[in-house]
């Protein structure tokens, strides 16, 4: 008989999960899960991958993995492939969130259930989606800023521009309004907002038509990974890029935290960010193994040992299934060299 503290903690995680304490166990027979990647070409992308690789290992499970070089079409074809392999689960992180409804739906049809992971599918539902808190990212970016205009002026003030992202997405929605929910707290803060379709040549556009015409006190870009260097860029060709430390210094805060974000911090100019939990997206084979045992998701706190330590995060039925939302981890000069740090993998 098994001790009665693991029999606590079994029903404490059947309560979170939903796990109906009379499912069907998987673990009797071999599981196969497959992977699908839009492009390994993107480093976050990697980094997400090599994640999922070591969470289905820790499940005892095997692993089969597709790339599918940013073309939604090949996804599409390759998750019709992994359907005829008859994997027990199909995890993926959408090329295109509105083209993979319909390989999505193939998949269902044929029983196997499918889990996304850093983006939504739009259109459709799925099992599970595990990404980022984005509006706590933004909410961190937020007390950033208001932060460091403090310590300047002494009060909570200035000019500060707000790159978005695309405002037509999710991710970008609810880093605006976790930023924007902070800084509107604060009357004497002026907010300059620039939606892009996050590329690199609008994020430096947006620099450097306010900088060359404000006296900018900080920028927010809804994603480091296209704004750190094009944006240190754009204010150097206008004469305003300094150092932190400087009186003249633009306090610059992101959500993403790439590894060119982390040099930027470490040459001087970056001031914070929300770096994801891109190897913990793995973590949603949690999820799988519930629903593989028969168990549905349902909303609350999670919690599991992460790939550095403890992760968490808040579990909420959306359009696309139950969401989720992995908390983000501030980033500032004084912890940008953690090597838990996704944008710190080598």
């Amino acid at each position: 008989m098994k001790s009665l503290k693991k029999k606590a903690s079994m029903l404490a995680v059947a309560s979170l999960l939903g796990m109906g304490l009379n499912s069907t166990s998987a673990q009797g027979a071999e599981v196969v899960i497959g992977m699908s990647s839009p492009s390994l070409a993107d480093a976050g992308q990697q980094v997400i991958a090599a994640g999922v690789k070591t969470w289905v290992a820790k499940q005892g499970w095997t692993l089969v993995a597709k790339n599918a070089n940013g073309v939604a079409k090949d996804q599409a074809t390759q998750i019709e492939a992994l359907i005829e392999q008859k994997v027990s689960a199909i995890i993926l992180v959408p090329a295109d969130a509105a083209a993979i409804c319909a390989p999505i739906a193939k998949a269902e049809a044929a029983g196997i259930p499918v889990f996304a992971i850093d983006r939504l599918p739009d259109g459709c539902k799925v099992a599970a989606t595990v990404l980022a808190d984005n509006y706590l990212a933004g909410q961190d970016s937020g007390k950033a800023m208001v932060k460091l205009l403090t310590k300047k002026y002494g009060s909570a003030k200035g000019i500060v521009l707000e790159i978005q992202g695309d405002m037509s997405s999710i991710t970008a929605q609810d880093r605006g309004n976790g930023f924007d929910d902070v800084i509107k707290k604060y009357p004497k803060i002026t907010l300059i907002k620039k939606p892009t379709k996050w590329t690199e040549a609008e994020f430096s556009k947006a620099t450097r038509d306010v900088a060359s015409t404000k006296k900018l006190d900080g920028i927010y870009m809804h994603s480091d990974c296209v704004g750190s260097v094009v944006v240190t860029t754009a204010l150097k060709s206008v004469n305003k890029l300094f150092k932190r430390g400087n009186a003249k210094h633009v306090f610059l805060t992101g959500v993403d935290g790439c590894s060119a974000t982390m040099k930027v911090f470490r040459d001087g100019y970056f001031d914070a960010t929300s770096s994801q939990a891109l190897p913990d997206f793995g973590s949603v084979t949690n999820l799988v193994k519930v629903v593989l045992e028969g168990g549905s998701i349902t909303e609350g706190a999670f919690a599991a040992e992460g790939a550095s330590g403890p992760i968490s995060g808040k579990i909420k039925n959306g359009p696309a299934g139950p969401t989720l939302a992995l908390k983000t981890i501030p980033v500032t000069p004084a912890n940008v060299d953690n090597t838990a740090l996704w944008g710190n993998a080598k």
